[in-house]
């Protein structure tokens, strides 16, 4: 039986038991990826709040999960939706995103929340196929896709518009920007959003494995009014300020990690190469939030 390895399983915690199984596109090469679990938003008063609308949902679904995000290496973007049903409890499974060069997806997507002006969610996530590392003639991408449904409504979004049935389907409407990366160069990490910049590292092989060259992305988020993918990386390695931003440093030889956040400071590990295993990871600086200290007393 070749349609094997395209599920994904809700189980019950208390006892591995299956609650709810889906099936993700067809039966050849087809297999899920990682996928990223979002808890519903909290508004100001630390109320639980529909991450479109913003409206005021049950306050006992804090903490809970309200949607999850994942790829597959047929390269479609899927969302599970409807996990908190008051009655019929029945969780289903979307097309989010199928693009029209669609390559392999492994590692989950990075989120980002715009709260200011207005009240939308933007997925990132980027391609690259982990069993073919060393290819070096594909084209892969990086994507900021927005969840949202499709609207021609007067005022909408896709007002007037000549989206096909079938590219509405695909979610092909959702797409923000794209970047094609260079011949070769493929993401092999989570990206992370921090401060309306989404960081990622990429690989570029360079023939036998773990000879080629590592990089970190830094490229803006959408906000209103303002379209992202701009160069968003302000520091160099050496904590220079980089001026004009810049959108990728290279990290030198072999395959880095996914960054790590830890303001001021993003942490990368990779290879010290020779087979010397491990090294100190790489610690790049980042901004902060601005702030001052308004007030402090010690007793």
């Amino acid at each position: 039986d070749s349609n094997k390895g395209n599920r994904v399983y809700i189980l019950k915690a208390a006892d591995g038991s299956i609650l709810k199984e889906f099936t993700v596109g067809g039966s050849i090469n087809n297999i899920p990826s990682e996928i990223l679990a979002v808890r519903y938003l909290l508004d100001e008063e630390s109320r639980p709040v529909d991450y479109i609308t913003r409206a005021l949902v049950d306050y006992d679904l804090k903490g809970n999960i309200e949607v999850a995000y994942f790829g597959d290496t047929g390269g479609t973007l899927w969302k599970i939706k409807d996990l908190n049903a008051d009655s019929g409890w029945n969780p289903t499974l979307e097309v989010l995103y199928t693009p029209e060069n669609p390559r392999p997806i492994y590692h989950r997507p990075a989120i980002a929340d715009v709260y200011h002006d207005c009240t939308r969610r933007f997925v990132l996530f980027g391609t690259g196929n982990e069993n073919d590392p060393i290819d070096a003639n594909s084209y892969d991408y990086f994507y900021e896709i927005e969840d949202r449904e499709f609207d021609d409504s007067a005022g909408g979004p896709d007002e007037g518009s000549t989206w096909t049935g079938a590219q509405i389907a695909d979610g092909l409407f959702r797409m923000t920007w794209m970047k094609t990366l260079p011949q070769g160069e493929k993401v092999f990490s989570d990206p992370t959003t921090y401060l309306n910049v989404v960081y990622f590292t990429t690989y570029q092989p360079q023939g036998g494995c773990a000879m080629g060259f590592s990089y970190l992305y830094g490229l803006t988020t959408t906000l209103c009014g303002t379209e992202g993918g701009e160069a968003g990386l302000e520091y160099g390695l050496d904590d220079t300020p980089l001026d004009p931003y810049e959108e990728k440093i290279d990290l030198g030889r072999s395959i880095a990690s996914s960054p790590t956040l830890g303001p001021p400071r993003l942490y990368i590990q990779k290879p010290g190469g020779g087979g010397e295993g491990l090294g100190p990871p790489v610690a790049i600086k980042i901004p902060t939030p601005g702030g001052r200290l308004l007030y402090w007393r010690e007793s």
